[in-house]
């Protein structure tokens, strides 16, 4: 045996949290994260019998994961609207201050 069942479920809670945060913050390609999977095996020798299955099997996850979050990235939803908003200059520092700011001047539901 590799690992507990304890070390096991760690193990894969860790890997979807080091894959989760590099699929948001990356803008690497998909095929760029696949490395993620050797943590689940890491401390285990490469001879170990077992390991190059464990490995696998970290891939295989990682592609699911991977393709649901293609699969929920083209789903269409609510169509975007860009607003464009003109805000008056900033012409004193009291905004910087604490006190009130350029926004205090406009009025709600101007143009």
């Amino acid at each position: 045996m590799l690992r507990t069942g304890k070390e096991i479920t760690s193990g894969l809670k860790s890997l979807w949290r080091q894959w989760r945060s590099k699929a948001q913050d990356s803008w690497r390609r998909a095929d760029e994260r696949s490395y993620i999977a050797y943590s689940l095996v890491y401390g285990i020798r490469s001879h170990r019998k077992g390991r190059d299955h464990a490995l696998a099997g970290a891939r295989a996850l990682i592609e699911s994961w991977e393709e649901q979050a293609r699969a929920a990235a083209s789903v269409q939803s609510t169509p975007a609207r860009l607003v464009t908003v003109g805000l008056p200059e900033i012409r004193d520092e009291s905004s910087r201050r604490g006190g009130g700011g350029f926004l205090d001047a406009l009025e709600p539901g101007g143009a």
